[in-house]
Formats: structure tokens, C-alpha cells, sequence
């Protein structure tokens, strides 16, 4: 089962799918693309975590923003991705 399939049958991102779903194609396109542009604002603070963190910042808070928190906020919403790609990808096939 993959995560729009999950969402959907009432999994993890359920609240997410059951909101996205009233949304018209044009504004899930949208979120989408907002997104993707967070996913790739996520990795470049991981590959330079200062361009976003203060330098005085402790060294065992820069390694868990880099290593834990923001690598599973960036696998949060690839999954949010998959699941928007799924509505669409759904009313495509529902539409004669």
C-alpha cells in the first residue's frame, strides 16, 4: 500500500487526505508545488545548517535539527506529495 492508499483507508495522514480531498486540482497543484519548494529549503539547511541556525548554537541541537528532525520533516512531506499526487492521479481516472 503506498501512502496516498494508507491516508486514504483511514492511516497515518488521514486528516491530511480527508482536507486535501475538498480541495479543486488547481490548488492541490499548488500545494504541491509549496511542498517541494519545502522539501528543498529543508535540505539545504541540512547540507548547511547555518545558513539558518545561529553560529551559537549548540552542537548537539545542530546535529539533531540536521540528523533527526529535519530529515523526518522532509519524509513527511514527500509522503504529503505522494498523497496529493493521489488525489489527482485518482480524478484523472474517475474523469470520463
Amino acid at each position: 500500500m503506498n501512502d496516498y492508499e494508507t491516508a486514504k483507508a483511514g492511516g497515518p495522514h488521514h486528516g491530511f487526505w480527508k482536507e486535501k480531498s475538498k480541495l479543486p486540482n488547481h490548488l492541490i497543484e499548488k500545494s504541491i508545488r509549496s511542498i517541494e519548494k519545502q522539501i528543498a529549503l529543508h535540505e539545504s539547511w541540512i547540507a548547511k545548517p547555518y545558513s539558518k541556525l545561529s553560529p551559537d548554537i549548540d552542537a548537539r541541537q545542530v546535529a539533531d535539527l540536521v540528523n533527526e528532525k529535519w530529515p523526518q520533516d522532509i519524509q513527511r512531506q514527500r509522503e504529503q506529495v505522494q498523497i496529493l499526487r493521489g488525489i489527482l492521479n485518482e480524478r484523472k481516472t474517475r474523469t470520463p
